[in-house]
């Protein structure tokens, strides 16, 4: 059954020689990052093990060497991205050896580099945006909608594979309220919340577009990605959609200032005293707590408390990935910036909260340059939403399965403005999306 992981390479590697390398990233990259769950792998003596969308990627990265790489313009974004990647590299091979090296400079490879290059250069160009959203967040939605027996039943629907490799043992999903909170495809339900915080916020935009035949169609895009966020019951996940929508509010609104300024006045007013009523509930030991969600978060106030003083013992290099230490039992780190500092050290989260933050800034300064119903520019504020959410969501989580991906091809969504290209290459075989073109159909540039 392992064998089964190579298919997408064949697959692809067929595709490119009958389709454009459009047609093959849009209609087989996004399956196989976000239908397939990252835990299948194919075993590859002495090197990392290759899931199903690593396979898939391979041979688009091989296309983009050959046909694409001439067309790549440098970044700042780049520097960011490579920097961040590389000094997780260094401090691996310094502080686990050469084995844990080379493992992580392909790990990096397929979880960073690869996505992120790709994306950067198909997303430049403004016909292609719609189709791409449009596929993701369908796939989202299908996700969504199939997840419903994991929820009632903790039968994973979205996962048919687990029947086929006998060697891959399901866990029990986690219980909440009497029910099962919904992984799907995405490892962990926090994971799985974050990941259809993303997908509404796409869905928002391409509702607002009207790129879509049927309006009602639209609009259940909308309710099944929020579904799917709400079956996850994730709280970190809704509290970053609601950042994300805030962001949207004031981006789209036709008074910027006049709404900006609403919502930093109540910002101040209610913050803190939530603030202070939320250090007093996580303030406890957490075999005392009331409820498994007032010990989950007094869990990862106890992570603080017991991991800083470890972090300075190695602050710059931190201590590999198979070297953390383990304090009082804290063996789950739910905390992706204090993962990051321990694993690889502080320069490595400063650099991941300046990708972060360079996100925000970049796409800030181009929406605010765009009226409030520019279709750039207001996707510019939902790819503002969606880092907003990482941002408060990585508090509560490990950057795991997919959502890695998905935050540098945000990333590369963001470097693409301001170097959009409008013009359709020889290469290309897509025409733009727009509203008198039915959902799936793509027509041939003649």
């Amino acid at each position: 059954m392992q064998a089964l992981a190579v298919l997408p390479l064949v697959l692809c590697a067929i595709m490119l020689t009958m389709l454009p390398a459009e047609r093959v990233f849009l209609y087989l990259f996004f399956p196989f990052l976000l239908a397939v769950p990252t835990g299948y792998y194919f075993p590859l003596p002495g090197l990392p093990d290759l899931n199903f969308f690593h396979f898939a990627a391979l041979p688009i990265i091989c296309w983009w060497i050959f046909r694409g790489v001439k067309e790549h313009q440098l970044s700042f974004m780049d520097l960011l991205v490579f920097s961040y990647a590389m000094i997780t590299i260094v401090s691996e091979f310094y502080t686990m050896g050469v084995k844990d090296g080379i493992n992580i400079v392909i790990d990096r490879v397929m979880q960073i580099f690869i996505p992120y290059i790709l994306l950067k250069h198909f997303f430049r160009y403004n016909y292609l945006r719609v189709p791409i959203l449009k596929v993701i967040v369908v796939i989202g939605a299908g996700l969504a909608l199939l997840s419903l027996p994991e929820f009632k039943f903790d039968i994973a629907v979205t996962d048919p594979l687990n029947w086929l490799w006998p060697e891959n043992i399901r866990l029990p999903g986690l219980p909440r309220y009497g029910f099962v909170r919904v992984a799907a495809t995405f490892t962990h339900p926090i994971l799985a919340g974050l990941m259809w915080a993303f997908f509404t916020l796409f869905a928002v935009w391409l509702h607002k577009q009207r790129v879509w035949q049927n309006t009602r169609f639209g609009l259940a895009m909308i309710v099944l990605n929020v579904g799917g966020l709400i079956l996850s019951i994730s709280r970190g996940p809704m509290l970053g959609l609601v950042a994300g929508l805030v962001v949207l509010y004031i981006g789209w609104n036709s008074n910027r200032v006049k709404a900006l300024t609403l919502v930093l006045t109540a910002t101040i007013l209610v913050a803190p005293p939530v603030v202070i009523k939320f250090v007093e509930y996580v303030s406890i030991d957490r075999f005392n707590a009331v409820t498994s969600e007032q010990e989950n978060a007094a869990y990862r106030k106890e992570l603080l408390d017991n991991y800083i003083d470890v972090i300075k013992e190695s602050p710059w290099i931190g201590y590999g990935i198979q070297g953390v230490p383990v304090v009082g039992g804290q063996r789950s780190v739910d905390n992706q910036y204090l993962f990051i500092a321990l694993r690889h050290g502080v320069f490595s989260l400063g650099l991941f909260i300046a990708i972060t933050l360079y996100v925000i800034g970049r796409l800030a300064v181009y929406g605010w340059k765009t009226p409030p119903d520019h279709s750039g520019g207001m996707l510019a504020w939902a790819l503002i939403g969606c880092a907003g959410t990482w941002f408060l969501t990585l508090a509560t989580v490990w950057m795991g399965a997919q959502s890695e991906q998905m935050v540098f091809l945000v990333a590369a969504m963001a470097d693409t403005f301001g170097r959009e290209v409008g013009t359709v290459p020889e290469s290309v075989a897509l025409t733009p999306v727009n509203s008198s073109i039915s959902e799936w159909s793509f027509q041939r540039a003649l």
